[in-house]
């Protein structure tokens, strides 16, 4: 369900000119944004390791610097009918929020979830492409905003800080587009780094 929406960007929030069909939202009217639980020790080896269904538990460590799959294979499900869990379903987009992978651990779901509370998860909604904002957390633009927020001595970002966070956003089609090119990038560059590392194998 959607949330209240936030406030309009006003002017001084703005980081730069827009062109045509974009504007400026506050990342907390992209989705439906909020943290996950923790699991301590003890409860996580007696009654979460080595069950035989149930859903991913995604820490930290199991999510990657973007580009990586996020790690469902930890070992630790949650049982379907578990209550205290919040769930993160497919498409969500994760960030890591607080230490030293604050703003750079990023991931998106292939499936429902459950997940730590060290990371904000962002259920997009209607409208708004999954990866398009994932792609967007990978940005230069982004990751300036998120340092801003960051306070603490081992640094993180509270989720109020976090929800209003400027972002661009052109019309569905193009977030599409600017997706499927980023997409046909990332392969280029892939085959561009198995070229090197072939070169540089038949070199040796």
């Amino acid at each position: 369900s959607k949330k209240k929406q936030l406030s309009a960007i006003n002017d001084n929030e703005k980081l730069f000119s827009l062109p045509k069909q974009w504007e400026w939202v506050k990342l907390g009217n992209t989705g439906n944004i909020f943290s996950g639980n923790s699991i301590n020790k003890n409860e996580k080896e007696s009654k979460y390791i080595n069950l035989k269904s149930g859903r991913p538990y995604i820490g930290t460590k199991d999510v990657g610097y973007g580009r990586d799959k996020l790690d469902y294979n930890n070992g630790i499900l949650i049982p379907i009918d578990e209550k205290k869990y919040k769930i993160a379903h497919k498409n969500s987009v994760l960030i890591c929020s607080e230490g030293g992978s604050a703003g750079k651990k990023i991931g998106i779901t292939d499936l429902d979830i459950c997940f730590g509370n060290k990371l904000f998860a962002n259920e997009v909604f209607l409208g708004v492409n999954p990866r398009f904002i994932f792609y967007f957390y990978q940005s230069k633009i982004f990751f300036n905003e998120f340092s801003k927020n960051m306070t603490g001595i081992i640094g993180g970002i509270s989720l109020q800080k976090f929800i209003n966070i400027p972002v661009p956003i052109p019309t569905e089609k193009h977030q599409d587009k600017v997706v499927r090119k980023i997409d046909e990038l990332m392969v280029l560059c892939d085959r561009l780094e198995q070229q090197n590392f072939n070169s540089h194998e038949a070199h040796e």
